[in-house]
């Protein structure tokens, strides 16, 4: 089983990171973004291993989430391909400059499952404060005004990344301000926007899978709690799994991508939960022989 994890993560170090910054679903890009860090963390890199050894759970859960990723990133390229081959014919912008545009408004994009393209409704701009912050930085005075200026690009009642790149083209001629550029404009608004749209994430689940978070962070700061506690010589299989989870309790990155899969996937919150439980009866028994010796 092991050789089949190092297979499963062999085949995700051939994405780059800009191959994931294209993965439209912002949880599945965070899972992908997590496996990638576990890359430069040897301590957790093993843990991984070993549970996906030892727990018939994981492995199950491991290889669901590894063919939904394949299938992610097949797309992901799939979609990146099409939308910069259109905005080129359109505009002339080069694909250099258009996936740069193309990650900003990913960031950006409420995500649905049954989407064909990453998309905001105009209602969404609204809500999210888009609208305000498109018409102030294109320079004008409210949000009609810049619908006025798009509008006839645009097919409903949503904007799509190429409508709104090629859209952008009907800046006025004599404008001079840089903002203006769809080189600049995209990741600006994802700059302004950014606060915004964490607080978006988090309040869109519901109450249940609010308290999910609530204790895996519980258990997070245990591993960060405990790591003082455990002698670092000691050799034993449990060992190396809770020195990578003390390892991956530090990157950010591997924290949230964890906590996708325990609230996402309930195979993996109760392995997720027993991992737990086992590693807090390991800490427990070092404590124990620290005393007594």
């Amino acid at each position: 089983f092991e050789r089949e994890f190092r297979g499963m993560l062999f085949d995700f170090s051939k994405f780059t990171r800009r191959d994931i910054a294209h993965v439209r679903n912002p949880r599945l890009r965070a899972l992908f973004e997590g496996i990638a860090a576990s890359y430069s963390i040897p301590e957790t890199y093993r843990a991984f291993e070993v549970i996906f050894n030892d727990y018939a759970p994981v492995r199950i859960g491991g290889r669901l989430i590894y063919a939904q990723l394949k299938q992610a990133m097949l797309l992901a390229q799939e979609e990146r391909k099409e939308e910069v081959e259109s905005i080129t014919g359109a505009t002339g912008l080069s694909k250099e400059e258009i996936e740069a545009n193309r990650i900003a408004w990913l960031q950006m994009a409420v995500h649905h499952e049954d989407d064909t393209a990453a998309q905001l409704s105009i209602q969404q701009l609204v809500d999210l404060g888009l609208a305000e912050t498109v018409a102030n930085v294109l320079g004008h005075d409210d949000f009609d005004g810049w619908l006025e200026t798009l509008n006839s690009n645009f097919t409903g009642d949503t904007v799509t990344f190429c409508e709104l790149m090629i859209a952008l083209q009907n800046c006025p001629v004599d404008s001079i301000r840089p903002e203006c550029n769809p080189n600049t404009l995209l990741p600006e608004i994802a700059r302004r926007l950014e606060p915004r749209q964490n607080l978006l994430d988090s309040g869109s689940l519901g109450e249940k899978k609010k308290q999910h978070i609530v204790r895996y962070d519980e258990m997070v700061d245990s591993f960060l709690q405990w790591k003082e506690l455990v002698p670092s010589e000691k050799q034993s299989r449990k060992m190396e799994v809770l020195r990578g989870c003390f390892a991956g309790a530090e990157s950010e990155e591997i924290v949230n991508a964890l906590r996708i899969v325990y609230v996402d996937y309930s195979a993996l919150r109760f392995a997720g939960d027993l991992i737990f439980k086992v590693m807090k009866t390991v800490v427990a028994s070092s404590k124990r022989r620290q005393t007594n010796g």
